[in-house]
């Protein structure tokens, strides 16, 4: 059987825990370790799990607990354990176990062990072996191949031919050639370990039943235990949590409409604190604004207190030299009048001729003479009166010639001196003129230049008044909301586009979630058709009570019924519980089929489809392998739908955000366009005010043009006035002169005439007087006459004295007086220029004084105007920063926010405040409200908590922010609840499935525990045939039904079944029936839940008939009150033999299997020969160990070891008494035998 089959043949022990030592122990049959207490035979026994796969931790040394298992046999590095075993076809290979000081690894060789290629050399009892990749170096170089290192885990893969391996081609390719049996032999090593412990551990036993019953089952139950963390308390918070999100999703439009208000409101709070600033910002820039007009208003006060006070020291000294001027004037005017009457008088009383009159005196003094002469001559005699005549009228004739060379001198100087004054008058008048025509052409060009001023203003205003001139402020103010809308609008426009990108990729977003709903949808159903086969796989492996399957199994008379009826049966017919099968004696019989009678109303069709146990659990296999498969297809895919949910929160998060940015930008543009129409208002006001001005400055300057027009006129009137009044000065002052002259020629020419006549008279007179006096002596009284001549010429004499003295006075009176008059008219005349100019500058000054005062009164009254309206809207800004600082309104300008004058910061301000206490007071009473309620009603749920944490964490606010920590908060609490709800309706749906699947599974390990139950019993029963047993028989008995939770369980698992379907496809709430059902069963469950051993479903019991009495035992303690030691131990000898037969199944080329058993002395000889041969008929051999073993005993097995001295000696099997006498016989024979029994195996 070795050479056909698998075997381990040795283990070689090379540098272990006896150290420097190389021992070998032959495993081919049965063996027997022979040692004292602590010589190693327990160390050496438990080797043997770790060949079959047991892990090295698992592996328990007695001889050192404190070292684990590389510590104690593989100590050093150049410590190895070596395996060496058969394989079908004359195979041998080997496994190397050595340490790295970490773990243990293995290595196998294609090839039988060579002691030169493992020892280098030997020093006494002490050996020297090679390293590891020298000894596979030896092997390499004879054609050998090797593996690479492999740990516990690929190695037990490998060892036992597990069909975990096979999907690693790695693993495969070695199982292919050093797996140690054909089929999978799973657990063995822990069958192996189990059986070198003396007592049955039937816990053990049972957690090798339940690894064995894990390869059947869908769950793995490879940690032998199952977890259910299901309690009260977690059902009574997804119920609250449950409710509480459904409580969220009802009022979810209402927090839809309390994040609009929210972004309103932060909008609103973002421009109240723009605006804020920009009140701070107006009230100061105003305020010194209103300090500048003060101190305008002083200066302009200062100024025109200044203006007028100098408007009125200007009329105060226009008015004083005005009237000293006047004064003057007057004075000299009177004096003129004074002179002027006097010379009138003159004139009338012919002042000019006194003068002359008065030079008359010497002619009168000479006729007077001449009358004294004639007296005188009268009086001598006539000789002497000739001779006087003739020296009087000589005389008058010299008086004659003299008077008319005087005349004529006097003329002359009379012609001369008015000719002077004439002239000197015209100088005068020429001078007087020459001045008043350029007084009068500087003023004339002043008129002009004024006219050519007002002209060009009045033009300018005109032109002006066509195009309007608007501030350089409001200019700018407009040039910079245009510009600002300008940018709003360009960006409001790409805000939309993004809004349409936004939603193009939200609508691309829901189409692929769409698509992956459906594909989630159909791998859903692709996921549960799978389900459904597997299910129907695990029917088929582990049949439902009742079914028509389990009837077939357990009809005794249906054993090969897979060979008939199965051939024509469906799996799915096999698994149904409505069939009413029978089985009937005779396979004749109506009505039946291969003797098998069922209801046939129950079969629609007949479509069979049946695999043998091999084929069942690796067609289990692969749709485990597809369900893993498409449960990692759907995990992908709600991972991905999770991901796409989460691109789409995030995107409908964006596009809020973007919708937000939107109504922003769009109330910012409604800002712009409103500041807009104010400036275009103002503009407009601008212009108005503009041409009203312009206007009223046309008016004045139309007025101050007629003015002006009306002055040159006056001005035209006055200079032709005052030409024609100095020209009539000069023509009066010549009239005077010339007058006098003419009066004073006229006289003198008179007087010439009278002279040339009264000289021709008294000449001629004399003569006749000579002659008469010669003739007649004075006959006619000339005497007499003459007397009364001289009488008249002494008193002409005397009037001439007179007239001198009147010609003094006269020549006086124009020398000393007359003579300043025409000074005095001149000096008038100048004072009148002065007064002209004195009245034109005056004029300038009054005129350019009172437009300066009056410029200053409308600056004042302007600027007043303007300081009332600022103090208004002072007053106003102050009352904005009031409320802002009422509503705890920070003041911070905003970038994105647009400047504002500071007239639309107080309209805007009011407007924006009155919507923001409007919005505040919504959310404020809504908000606590809902907190209240939500408090209230679902204070016990983790939103509660979760929404409290958010509160407290978003307290950060304060202010016009407060309800900030709202914001957050209640978009994280829909998002929780929507969030919560999913995890919720998953958790429950999970922890529903867990449970159903946990109630499944137990329901299946109870199946599949019994069925191995059966076929343990039948193969412990058809393998142990003792003297002592009639029969032993193991069963195992589920007790589920003994757990308080049972009953709930299975309830459970009925409402479960209604709502799988629902809850698989994930659509709408959990059902409020299944909720109940779990809480109902979380009041059966600890509050912390439970971990349920797979062991502590079932017990092992043990059925022995000893001496035709049936004993029950299922526990250690009861197996020994029903039977004596040796029988117990070969009852767990017998068990765990037919767990090697139920586990190697059948195949062509059987597994070896060495099992442990220490210490069998207590079992009598018979039960131990029955022992070996039912190993041996099973493929079994025997390691057994013991201090002494009896030589009867010790002949039952193929090979006897003993250990001494960390030495492992091969023993022949002691003589009999009988066989020593005559081994005596032959003494040299016998020391031989005993020297070659002594030799150790290997050194």
């Amino acid at each position: 059987m070795a050479e056909h089959g698998y075997s381990l043949l040795r283990i070689i022990i090379i540098d272990s825990f006896w150290q420097g030592q190389v021992n070998e122990l032959d495993l081919t049959g049965h063996t027997q370790l022979e040692g004292t207490n602590g010589a190693g035979k327990t160390s050496l026994m438990r080797l043997l799990p770790l060949f079959y796969g047991m892990r090295p931790s698992d592996i328990v040394s007695k001889v050192d607990q404190a070292k684990n298992f590389a510590d104690f046999y593989l100590p050093r590095e150049s410590s190895i354990l070596v395996y060496e075993y058969a394989r079908p076809f004359g195979q041998k290979c080997q496994v190397l176990a050595t340490s790295d000081g970490r773990g243990v690894h293995f290595k196998f060789i294609d090839g039988a062990y060579d002691s030169q290629l493992f020892i280098s050399s030997t020093q006494g009892s002490k050996a020297k072996p090679f390293t590891i990749s020298e000894i596979e170096k030896n092997y390499r170089n004879i054609g050998k191949e090797s593996s690479k290192f492999l740990g516990i885990d690929k190695y037990r893969q490998v060892i036992q031919n597990l069909r975990s391996g096979r999907k690693h081609k790695e693993i495969r390719v070695l199982q292919n050639r050093f797996s140690f049996s054909e089929q999978a032999c799973p657990h063995i090593d822990k069958v192996i370990n189990g059986t070198i412990e003396k007592n049955l551990d039937f816990e053990a036993v049972k957690r090798m039943l339940v690894a064995i019953a894990s390869d059947h089952l869908a769950r793995n139950t490879s940690d032998e235990k199952e977890q259910l963390s299901l309690n009260k308390a977690d059902i009574t918070n997804w119920l609250a949590d449950i409710q509480a999100s459904r409580a969220i999703k009802k009022v979810a439009d209402k927090i839809s409409v309390w994040q609009n208000d929210f972004s309103a409101f932060a909008s609103l709070v973002n421009k109240l604190q723009h605006l804020h600033a920009e009140t701070l910002a107006h009230q100061e820039r105003l305020e010194v604004k209103q300090q500048q007009r003060d101190e305008l208003k002083r200066s302009s006060i200062a100024n025109r207190s200044s203006l007028e006070s100098e408007l009125a020291n200007t009329i105060e000294k226009y008015q004083k030299a005005i009237s000293d001027l006047n004064a003057k004037i007057e004075a000299d005017l009177s004096k003129i009048e004074l002179l002027d009457d006097d010379k009138f008088n003159y004139d009338d009383d012919d002042a000019s001729s006194y003068q002359i009159k008065a030079d008359q005196a010497p002619q009168i003094q000479a006729e007077l003479t001449e009358v004294i002469a004639v007296i005188d001559a009268f009086e001598g005699n006539i000789t002497k009166i000739g001779q006087k005549f003739d020296k009087l009228i000589q005389k008058i004739e010299v008086e004659k010639l003299k008077a008319l060379s005087t005349n004529k001198e006097r003329s002359a100087q009379i012609t001369s001196e008015s000719n002077g004054q004439l002239a000197h008058i015209n100088e005068v008048f020429h001078q007087q003129e020459q001045s008043l025509n350029a007084q009068l052409h500087k003023e004339e060009l002043k008129l002009q230049k004024d006219q050519q001023h007002f002209q060009h203003q009045l033009s300018s205003a005109q032109q002006q008044l066509t195009q309007p001139t608007i501030p350089l402020e409001l200019t700018t103010d407009i040039e910079e909301n245009v510009i600002a809308f300008s940018q709003a609008q360009q960006s409001y426009n790409q805000l939309l586009q993004q809004e349409s990108a936004l939603q193009k990729q939200q609508y691309q977003l829901d189409k692929q979630q769409d698509k992956q709903l459906t594909l989630r949808s159909e791998a859903n159903r692709y996921l549960e058709q799978l389900r459904q086969d597997y299910h129907q796989v695990e029917l088929q492996l582990l049949p439902q009570a009742d079914s028509l399957h389990h009837y077939l199994i357990n009809e005794p008379q249906a054993a090969d019924w897979q060979k008939t009826i199965g051939r024509l049966l469906t799996t799915e017919q096999l698994s149904r519980t409505d069939l009413n099968p029978q089985w009937l004696e005779s396979i004749n019989a109506p009505a039946s089929l291969y003797g098998l009678s069922i209801d046939l109303q129950q079969l629609p069709c007949d479509d069979s489809l049946f695999l043998d146990e091999a084929q069942l659990r690796e067609k289990r296999q692969v749709i485990e392998t597809k369900l893993q498969t498409q449960t990692d297809k759907i995990t992908q895919l709600d991972e991905q739908l999770k991901s796409l949910a989460k691109e789409i929160n995030q995107l409908k998060v964006s596009a809020s955000e973007h919708a937000q940015s939107v109504n922003q930008k769009k109330l910012t543009m409604g800002q712009l366009q409103t500041q807009q129409e104010s400036l275009v208002v103002k503009k407009q006001l601008a212009i108005k005010a503009h041409r009203q001005t312009i206007e009223t400055q046309l008016q004045i300057f139309n007025q101050q043009l007629k003015a002006l027009e009306k002055k040159q006129h006056s001005f035209e009137e006055n200079k032709a006035e005052q030409l024609h009044e100095l020209t009539n000065d000069k023509l009066e002052k010549c009239m005077v002169v010339e007058s006098d002259r003419d009066n004073q020629l006229t006289l003198l020419s008179e007087q010439l005439v009278a002279l040339i006549t009264s000289a021709k008279q008294r000449t001629a007179e004399l003569k006749k007087q000579q002659t008469s006096d010669i003739k007649h002596l004075d006959p006619e009284g000339e005497v007499d006459k003459s007397i009364a001549k001289r009488v008249q010429l002494e008193k002409n004499l005397q009037q001439c004295s007179v007239f001198a003295q009147k010609a003094r006075d006269y020549q006086s009176f124009i020398n000393e007086r007359y003579c300043h008059r025409d000074a005095l008219v001149e000096e008038n005349q100048n004072r009148k220029i002065i007064k002209r100019n004195l009245e034109s500058n005056f004029e300038d000054s009054n005129i350019e004084l009172t437009t300066k005062i009056n410029d200053l009164k409308l600056l004042i009254r302007k600027n007043n105007q303007e300081k009332q309206a600022t103090d208004d809207l002072l007053v106003q800004l102050n009352d904005n920063k009031r409320l802002c600082e009422m509503s705890a309104i920070e003041s911070e300008l905003s970038e994105q926010e647009p400047a504002n004058q500071a007239d639309l910061t107080v309209s805007f301000c009011h407007d924006f405040y009155q919507q923001f206490k409007t919005i505040e007071k919504r959310l404020a009473t809504q908000l606590n409200t809902f907190s209240e309620r939500f408090r209230k009603d679902h204070s016990g749920s983790e939103l509660f908590d979760n929404w409290q944490k958010l509160l407290l964490d978003n307290d950060s606010y304060s202010g016009a922010k407060a309800l900030f920590k709202y914001r957050e908060p209640i978009s994280e609490l829909l998002n929780s609840a929507e969030q919560k709800q999913q995890s919720t309706y998953q958790l429950v749906t999970v922890n529903a499935t867990m449970i159903n699947e946990f109630y499944q599974h137990i329901e299946n390990f109870g199946r599949r525990i019994k069925q191995i139950g059966k076929r343990l019993s039948t193969k412990v029963t058809a393998l142990a045939h003792f003297e002592a047993l009639a029969d032993i028989s193991v069963t195992t008995v589920m007790k589920q039904e003994e757990l308080d939770y049972w009953g709930p369980l299975q309830k459970f698992a009925e409402v479960f079944e209604l709502y799988k379907d629902q809850l698989r496809d994930g659509l709408g709430d959990v059902p409020d029936d299944l909720v109940f059902a779990m809480q109902k069963l979380a009041s059966y469950l600890p509050n912390e839940g439970f971990v349920l051993a797979h062991n502590n479903l079932f017990d092992l019991e043990f059925t022995i008939v000893e001496k035709g009495q049936v004993k029950h035992a299922r526990n250690a303690k009861q197996l020994k009150k029903v039977s004596s030691t040796g029988l117990s131990y070969l009852a767990m000898l017998s068990l765990f033999a037919g767990l090697l037969a139920m586990l190697r199944g059948d195949s062509k080329h059987a597994s070896q299997i060495i099992l442990p058993v220490d210490e069998l002395g207590e079992l009598a000889a018979e039960n131990i020969d029955l022992l070996l041969q039912m190993f041996n008929d099973n493929h079994i051999s025997m390691l057994s160990a013991s201090p002494s073993t009896d030589r009867h005993i010790l002949s039952l097995y193929h090979r006897h070891y003993k250990l001494k001295d960390n030495k492992i000696y091969h023993a022949d099997i002691p003589q009999s008494r009988l066989d020593e006498l005559l081994a005596q016989r032959n003494q040299t024979v016998t020391n031989a035998q005993e020297d070659k029994a002594g030799e150790p195996t290997n050194v």
